[in-house]
């Protein structure tokens, strides 16, 4: 089952002891199934122009998310495991470790929130 949806991301960023809080509010869909679920949107922005977002939850909570951009990405969230991300741009492609910290879900056909916490390193 497909269902449109408004979708809210609120996104906070700490580096060098800054902190930076960042609110999207954008149309995407909620896909459904016996696996866990699959979250889509599309977001604008002036350095990469549109950005298609997928976001895969499976039962055990583990995140991939998939983006495509002037800088595609792949990458894994899940909760006190260390991934590897892969990231292609015109200039080449590089890795990026991705730990996370914590990773809820709670997610119906009515809405929900996923909830993560991670952090990268170079």
């Amino acid at each position: 089952m497909q269902t449109n949806y408004l979708v809210t991301l609120l996104t906070t960023q700490f580096y060098d002891g800054e902190k930076d809080v960042t609110e999207l509010t954008t149309h995407g869909s909620l896909e459904l199934s016996d696996e866990g679920y699959t979250l889509s949107y599309t977001e604008h922005s002036q350095e990469e122009g549109e950005i298609l977002t997928v976001i895969s939850v499976d039962r055990k909570n583990v995140i991939s998310v998939r983006r495509e951009a002037s800088i595609n990405s792949r990458y894994t969230i899940e909760e006190g495991v260390r991934h590897l991300s892969h990231h292609v741009a015109d200039f080449g492609s590089f890795s990026v470790g991705i730990s996370a910290k914590s990773v809820e879900s709670d997610m119906t056909e009515a809405g929900g929130r996923l909830d993560f916490c991670y952090l990268t390193d170079i």
